[in-house]
């Protein structure tokens, strides 16, 4: 059936009888064939590779034991539990036996007992598995019932729930007692420090054997998160081999630091990352964490460099977690240009007079490779009268400033004039005057 996606058999000498063949399709049939080697074939229709051929094989062969029951030593009163896996064509039907017996209702590839006892010591209990075309049966599991108590330990330190600070020593210590042997000896101990970060974990220490006390160091770089803590696991183990276990967990002393620029929302870097201030992360006391600049910033069309941290400390350095909250502000400032004062000079002829300046001093924190340039330059001819000077500080990232400041071409020296020489004049004894004649002082003035 193309809708259907299945094949059914109808059988003539069973009166048509209709039962299924094959269910459940990969994809549609529209027709069926018996190839020369015996096997049934059928063509794929529209809704799947269209004119495809699929051979059905059909294998009948009995089930096949993939993992075995495993011997079982247990406590009387302890639950006991065996498993059987297998695998072959399908239904797999199981019955456990034990003692060769069947056992009534265990017909899954589980069997459980729920309480053990002495009587149950020495039971050997395997599993047949069967299909259509045969059946196969497991290895036998031993159950061994043990009256031996396991040995109960008690970790004396440190107490659950400590708080650390990355970079303290964790002392731990513990004692195990033994209902059959006592108090256990140093040589049936096992510690185990387990780091777990949100829900998973990794090895951190261990096993350290032999020994009813010792310590270890949390360190102060690697996992920066604050969803994180330290396992600590004691195993011991009775001379009969029962194992008993105990663990303490201890939790992180956290605080916040918070970033903040001035001026506020430039970025800094956390760690490598860049990050927008203000912000806030949460870290364990005694992590080492590292502060960065980045350097220049164009906010606004304002070029900013890095001045200093609040802390005093380098454009990029490290900090220690502190005990309780703390900012750390980052200060910016854009590009700085310093004009020369303003000029005064004395004019030295009626068109202009030649000045010569310093072209002043820029300075950009971010960025050293600076040129100044100024209008009218330094050597130009300036007129009498006031002029303006504008200067232009350019980094190498193309940013600027600018200032200005003003150079007066002043007159403050006095005109020349040069008189002629004395002149006597003699005149007759019966005259009271003379007429005199002299030459047109000469004068001069540097500013016309």
């Amino acid at each position: 059936d193309l809708c259907g996606a299945w094949i059914r058999i109808l059988d003539p000498a069973q009166g048509n009888t209709v039962s299924g063949f094959a269910t459940d399709l990969d994809w549609s049939p529209v027709d069926l064939k018996v190839g020369a080697d015996g096997l049934l074939y059928y063509l794929v229709g529209p809704g799947g590779p269209n004119g495809a051929l699929f051979k059905i094989d059909y294998t009948n062969s009995p089930p096949n034991i993939t993992l075995n029951p495993s011997d079982q030593s247990v406590r009387a009163g302890q639950p006991a539990q065996f498993i059987v896996s297998a695998s072959g064509p399908p239904p797999l039907s199981y019955q456990w036996q034990r003692d060769g017996a069947n056992i009534s209702g265990a017909i899954s590839n589980v069997y459980a007992l729920a309480s053990v006892t002495p009587a149950d010591d020495g039971a050997a209990f395997r599993c047949v598995v069967a299909n259509w075309f045969g059946s196969v049966t497991s290895n036998p599991a031993l159950l061994l019932v043990t009256t031996n108590h396991n040995p109960v330990p008690a970790i004396s330190a440190p107490v659950g729930g400590t708080l650390y600070r990355a970079g303290d020593t964790i002392l731990y210590a513990g004692l195990a007692n033994d209902a059959e042997d006592g108090a256990l000896p140093a040589s049936a101990f096992s510690w185990t420090i387990v780091f777990h970060h949100a829900t998973h974990t990794h090895p951190f220490l261990g096993p350290i054997n032999g020994v009813t006390d010792g310590s270890f160091t949390i360190p102060t770089m690697g996992e920066t998160s604050t969803n994180v803590w330290y396992r600590i696991e004691l195993t011991v183990t009775d001379t009969a081999g029962a194992v008993g276990t105990s663990f303490v967990d201890i939790l992180p002393r956290t605080s916040t630091i918070t970033l903040a620029s001035v001026p506020a929302g430039l970025q800094v870097t956390f760690d490598g990352q860049p990050m927008t201030t203000p912000t806030s992360i949460g870290s364990v006391v005694g992590m080492i964490r590292t502060l960065g600049i980045i350097c220049p910033q164009l906010v606004d069309s304002v070029n900013y460099g890095f001045v200093a941290w609040s802390d005093a400390g380098d454009a990029v350095h490290n900090i220690t977690t502190p005990e309780s909250n703390a900012t750390y502000t980052a200060v910016y400032h854009p590009p700085v240009i310093s004009c020369p004062r303003e000029l005064v000079v004395e004019c030295t002829n009626p068109s202009g007079t030649q000045v010569f300046f310093e072209a002043g001093t820029a300075s950009d924190l971010c960025d050293t490779n600076i040129t100044i340039s100024c209008a009218p330059a330094s050597g130009s001819l300036f007129p009498p009268g006031v002029t303006t000077v504008a200067c232009t500080a350019v980094d190498g990232s193309g940013n600027q400033t600018s200032c200005a400041f003003t150079v007066t071409v002043a007159d403050t020296t006095p005109p020349v004039i040069i008189c002629p020489a004395d002149i006597n004049v003699n005149i007759d004894p019966d005259q009271c005057s003379a007429t005199v004649t002299y030459p047109t002082p000469a004068a001069s003035d540097n500013w016309y």
